[in-house]
């Protein structure tokens, strides 16, 4: 192996460790929410969650992509990190207005200044694209590193005025924000450390960006949309001590989806390249990813619910069966998106990402009120299988996609 080789399969294998390391410490905060908070706090928590997730996408502009594309291909890093954080900062800025306005029609008062406070971590996220530029470029233990002092200071924060003496969510919110300001301050010392104080901003490479990003924006929305109904729907025909036992178990299954997702992100620069790896070898390898994460969530779903939650949110069994499916699902969506995106077809994926929104509706609608929190699971299934896979073969753009997920699925003894 090469030490051009060497070198990139070890960047990738740090990116890949600093995009765990922040998703494990999100999924830690909700798990500790569900195990510390009583059942309907807990609701609570998860309504403002998805809430966020979904303007989330809005206020991040789905620049990840974008990054890493301009990164691989030798651009200037500093015009990517300035064109994209202005971008960035402004429609963060727009989140911060939007969830604080949705706190403000909580008709109890009891809320609004919790989303307000929470409206907060769009803002100091709006760094998370010089964050993405430096793993792109290799500084991915250095990020894992301010990871770490994050969750440290976040930990003993947590331990002297939390642990012990009281819990609600406004005690959750304000560490959530306490780690995103951390992050922040120390991402931005880093790089102006390694760069300097250079922000190059150009009027017509906004644009692009702006034109690059949209549609992954509008597909990110109603992805986030369908994939958050569930909550919605649960709130409102079942109340919030089924959407907490709901969300706490959903919560479990996807840390195991999200592994496959990020690993599927991370692999992809090779597709960007003229001599990287196929479509057809890259998508086998993520649908083996996602196969092995769904089996070992399959063996360990129950125990863990066991040992985090004291067992309190614990279903049946057959509803840990259906819940395996999704870390393959979502390993097979994420690694075609990837592709889409490295064959620049990935502007009309929204249109197929609504089309699933709206059927995910007419699913939960349905089976919600007649087969209950099962209803929901089985809803949410049956929408991912087909945004991610049937709905390829509906769309001309990407019936090649389709093919390929098909075929990635076959064994071939000449590979």
């Amino acid at each position: 192996m090469s030490k051009h080789s060497m070198k990139h399969n070890y960047n990738s294998i740090f990116s890949v460790l600093a995009k765990l390391f922040e998703l494990g410490k999100s999924f830690l905060l909700i798990l500790i929410a569900g195990r510390y908070l009583d059942v309907t706090q807990f609701g609570v928590f998860s309504l403002l969650i998805s809430i966020s997730a979904i303007i989330g996408i809005v206020a991040e502009f789905r620049l990840q992509e974008i990054i890493f594309r301009n990164i691989k291909s030798q651009h200037d890093i500093t015009k990517v990190v300035g064109n994209t954080f202005v971008i960035s900062l402004v429609f963060s800025i727009f989140g911060f207005f939007i969830i604080t306005f949705i706190g403000s029609l909580d008709y109890t008062g009891n809320y609004d200044f919790i989303y307000m406070l929470y409206g907060l971590n769009f803002i100091f996220n709006s760094t998370r694209v010089i964050k993405f530029s430096l793993i792109a470029k290799g500084f991915s233990i250095q990020v894992i590193v301010i990871e770490l002092i994050s969750l440290v200071t976040v930990s003993f924060y947590f331990y002297l005025n939390i642990f012990g003496v009281s819990y609600d969510v406004l005690s959750f919110v304000k560490v959530k924000l306490i780690d995103t300001a951390i992050i922040s301050t120390l991402i931005l010392s880093l790089y102006f450390k390694i760069y300097g104080f250079s922000l190059v901003i150009y009027k017509v490479d906004v644009k692009a960006y702006f034109n690059g990003s949209l549609p992954l924006v509008f597909s990110g929305i109603a992805v986030l949309l369908y994939q958050k109904l569930d909550v919605i729907v649960i709130k409102w025909y079942l109340g919030f001590e089924q959407l907490g036992i709901y969300v706490a178990n959903y919560s479990l299954v996807s840390i195991f989806s999200l592994v496959p997702v990020v690993i599927c992100q991370m692999y992809s620069g090779d597709l960007h390249t003229n001599n990287g790896e196929s479509p057809m070898k890259y998508m086998k390898k993520m649908n083996l990813v996602g196969f092995l994460f769904s089996f070992i969530y399959l063996i360990l779903a129950y125990p863990l619910g066991d040992f985090i939650y004291s067992g309190k949110y614990n279903l049946d069994y057959y509803y840990y069966m259906f819940f395996s499916i999704i870390p393959l699902i979502s390993a097979v969506g994420a690694s075609s998106t990837q592709i889409m995106i490295a064959k620049n077809i990935h502007k009309k994926v929204w249109i197929k990402s609504i089309l699933s929104l709206l059927l995910n509706l007419l699913l939960n609608v349905v089976l919600v009120q007649n087969l209950g929190l099962f209803g929901c699971l089985l809803a949410t299934v049956i929408s991912l299988i087909i945004a991610n896979y049937f709905m390829n073969y509906l769309m001309n753009d990407y019936k090649d996609i389709f093919r390929i997920q098909t075929r990635s699925f076959i064994y071939d003894r000449k590979k």
